[in-house]
């Protein structure tokens, strides 16, 4: 009999299981994108398939939690507390078919609940989207009246359902990770660091993953994206500033920068405060509440507000460094460590021209004419050797996984 899917093994482990940590020179985000550049990007069909079986997972997890006769009432009373719209006919059938069992009254009544059980664990994995109260009743499982060995199987049927599901949907969001960093990528230019950024979107990623349908006849990435960057953009609004603004006054101030270049160029003059308010029909008070928060900046207690060096002291106390600075430096020490790694595996004779050409590991500069008389070669073949050198250091550079473009 070929074993189910359902019957995968559980590994265990250890709380106390130590982290990687990053190499010497390396840092924490050259770790993840090493790591994840391990999973394998999907095709549309491999990505339908795994899909419809995480679909399958949440429904079987469903029918596990459903399948005992004395945990039903229990789990059943939690879902019509919590669901607005359950489905109060199946719940009926199955509550029947769960009496009948308990009574005796039917050789066949076990059939007859399963069959039910069934039904209604496809309706409410459609109904729980996110997949939130699943995993509330999974942690909240309290069954009275059962014999010891009894609630054993079932905990450990739950339980294995619950760790089943979890594993083929971290397996398919690793996938879809590059996904992630080519968002997060696109907001440098604010107050949060790379590394967060791609944290937030991994939670939009979970969220996106728990909720998408693959019968909606798209692609998963063209639903993620949206989910990815409401994650991002959202801590942006609650973290990404020294002072924190309301999550609507952004909304607002949002509206009035577009309706702001739309009116310029209707009006040919910068327009009022009063002429954005009525154009994006939000009452005045909100508007100047709005864009005099969005003008707050942090400065720095010990210097002048007006002093524009102050961004770049680093004894400055409340104004910290532009973030897309910092990631474009931390990008540059990375391509660097990347390129002296691969100019150990050039030609000698390339790496000495490389050296003397651009003054690297201490040597003095010099110039074609003199690396040619050098190596009695003419000026122009030193050229292209120097040509072939760059061309490798650059390949290695950009294609290797710790690169974020090459990863993305």
């Amino acid at each position: 009999m070929k074993p189910s899917v359902f019957d995968t093994p559980i590994v265990a482990s250890s709380s106390h299981a130590r982290r990687p940590r990053p190499a010497a020179g390396r840092s924490t985000l050259d770790l993840y994108l090493d790591r994840a550049s391990r999973y394998p990007r999907l095709t549309a069909d491999e990505e339908r398939a795994q899909l419809v079986h995480l679909t399958a997972l949440r429904r079987h997890w469903w029918q596990m939690l459903l399948c005992e006769a004395a945990a039903y009432p229990k789990v059943a009373e939690v879902v019509e507390q919590e669901l607005d719209q359950s489905p109060r006919d199946v719940l009926e059938d199955a509550e029947q078919a769960r009496r009948a069992l308990l009574e005796g009254r039917s050789e066949r009544a076990q059939d007859a609940f399963d069959r039910c059980v069934a039904a209604l664990a496809i309706e409410l994995e459609a109904l729980d989207v996110d997949g939130q109260l699943v995993e509330r009743l999974c942690k909240q499982l309290n069954v009275d009246g059962l014999d010891a060995e009894v609630e054993r199987r079932y905990r450990q049927r739950v339980r294995l359902a619950r760790m089943t599901y979890h594993r083929a949907r971290n397996r398919f969001v690793c996938s879809n990770l590059r996904l992630v960093l080519k968002v997060a990528e696109r907001y440098s230019g604010h107050w949060m660091s790379l590394v967060d950024r791609v944290q937030e979107g991994n939670l939009g990623l979970l969220t996106a993953a728990e909720r998408f349908d693959p019968d909606r006849g798209t692609r998963f990435s063209t639903y993620a994206v949206w989910w990815i960057r409401h994650a991002i953009t959202r801590a942006l609004v609650n973290r990404g500033r020294a002072v924190r603004i309301p999550a609507n006054l952004h909304v607002i101030f949002t509206k009035v920068r577009r309706a702001k270049s739309e009116l310029t160029g209707r009006l040919g003059r910068t327009p009022t405060l009063e002429e954005l308010a009525g154009e994006i029909d939000v009452p005045l008070a909100r508007v100047r509440a709005a864009v005099e928060a969005m003008e707050l900046r942090s400065i720095s207690l010990d210097g002048s507000p007006d002093d524009s060096d102050d961004a770049l002291r680093p004894d400055a106390l409340g104004l910290p460094a532009p973030q897309a600075a910092i990631d474009d430096l931390v990008d540059q020490r990375r391509a660097e460590a990347l390129a002296k790694d691969a100019m150990k595996n050039l030609a000698p004779r390339d790496k000495d021209i490389l050296e003397r050409r651009f003054a690297l590991a201490g040597r003095a500069p010099m110039t074609l004419e003199a690396l040619g008389r050098c190596y009695q070669i003419s000026r122009e073949r030193v050229r292209q050797l120097q040509k072939r050198a760059l061309a490798t250091l650059r390949y290695e550079v950009e294609s290797s996984p710790l690169n974020g473009l090459a990863f993305v």
